[in-house]
């Protein structure tokens, strides 16, 4: 994707969501839909400091994850890079903790995806940078 996004003569490069600082910029708006979902939740106040510290003054960020429960795991899928990944899924209380004193909720809402099951529902956050 970077190289198709350079062809199109757009500035494109990949970094870890821990070095965020390395973009030297702030933006408007930052959308991650599924991406934190990756991250241990021992990290996960870093790495949301870390964009909140690339939003401009009152930036807003989408911020979409599964969660519901609080649960780790790694997950291999043949069909799919047929690497492991890590998932961290969040239930709705430790979520919510993380995100006041870096952001303020504009936003809160949980779909229902069909897998009460599993206990996993998806949470979409609409914050604004303090």
């Amino acid at each position: 994707m970077i190289d198709a996004c350079k062809k199109l003569g757009l500035k494109a490069a990949v970094i870890d969501l821990y070095d965020l600082e390395k973009l030297g910029q702030r933006f408007d708006a930052i959308y991650s839909l599924n991406v934190l979902l990756h991250v241990p939740p021992q990290d996960l106040e870093h790495v949301l400091t870390a964009i909140s510290n690339c939003l401009q003054p009152n930036g807003l960020f989408f911020y979409g994850v599964y969660g519901g429960t609080n649960k780790e795991e790694m997950d291999t899928d043949p069909t799919r890079m047929n690497m492991p990944r890590y998932f961290s899924f969040l239930d709705d209380e430790s979520l919510l903790k993380v995100t006041p004193s870096l952001f303020t909720i504009v936003n809160s809402e949980v779909i229902d995806i069909g897998d009460s099951q599993a206990g996993l529902r998806f949470r979409l956050l609409l914050l604004r940078e303090k």
